[in-house]
């Protein structure tokens, strides 16, 4: 990840998880679809994030998934 990724990374990490979802969502609105193959519009993804996000009994923490690469 580039400096600039990791500043607006550690930035969004301060924002709300409603926040984040809605930056999540206009990142991938910029993604081109075809090569994506994921919308936030579909409502399996919404859904998905959203159970994820209510899930904190199986979180782990960035820093410790970094670390496995």
């Amino acid at each position: 990840m580039s400096q600039a990724s990791d500043h607006v990374f550690e930035a969004a990490m301060h924002m709300s998880e409603e926040d984040r979802v809605d930056l999540i969502g206009r990142l991938l609105a910029t993604m081109p679809e075809q090569e994506l193959g994921l919308s936030i519009e579909s409502a399996d993804l919404r859904e998905e994030l959203d159970r994820r996000f209510a899930d904190h009994d199986g979180e782990v923490r960035w820093v410790e998934l970094r670390a496995e690469r």
